[in-house]
């Protein structure tokens, strides 16, 4: 036997729901959704019994629910470099150095964090280092793309600055050049 519970035109979720806006009152809904779920389930739990009309013989069996939530990361760029111009100084030295090029917007559902990994243009870099949320991404173009593991706690909308040393290919002249590296975020499951 399923029980429901009778809608009612002033339950609590309804009145909160109103005073939230935007991604918030979405995230909300979601909530009371799967919550509204979990207690179908609990009601519905199946636990059947039966018997033969001569005795003697019981049957039982019992339902029983799971729900995963699969672990999501979602990126928004905000600010991001289309190109670097490398001055002289930057070629004698082999390296430049920036500060905040990307702005991202991070939303991640995961205590475990996310995984991130780099791409780079080996016309012009011989490697890369990824500064984001107080972890470095260290990779060559002998490595390949590499993966890092970012420890970090649930973030919605978290706005996160990246930071670049872009380690330059000898022989590079000075110039103006496309934004050379490539990102890609992955759920860490």
């Amino acid at each position: 036997m399923i029980n429901l519970v009778p809608r009612c035109a002033h339950f609590p979720t309804k009145i909160l729901a109103e005073k939230l806006t935007g991604k918030t009152r979405k995230l909300f809904s979601y909530v009371v959704a799967g919550l509204a779920l979990l207690v179908n389930l609990a009601i519905a739990s199946a636990h059947a019994e039966a018997a033969s009309a001569h005795g003697g013989s019981k049957a039982s069996a019992q339902l029983n629910f799971r729900i995963v939530i699969p672990a999501i990361v979602r990126v928004k760029a905000l600010a991001q470099a289309l190109g670097i111009t490398i001055t002289q100084d930057d070629v004698d030295r082999g390296h430049v150095d920036l500060a905040d090029a990307s702005q991202l917007m991070l939303t991640s559902n995961s205590r475990n964090g996310y995984l991130i990994s780099a791409n780079f243009d080996a016309e012009i870099l011989e490697g890369v280092e990824i500064k984001l949320l107080n972890q470095t991404l260290r990779t060559d173009a002998r490595k390949g793309t590499k993966t890092m593991h970012v420890q970090s706690s649930i973030l919605i909308d978290e706005v996160v600055g990246v930071g670049y040393r872009l380690h330059l290919k000898p022989g590079l002249k000075a110039g103006s050049y496309h934004w050379p590296v490539a990102l890609a975020f992955m759920p860490n499951s």
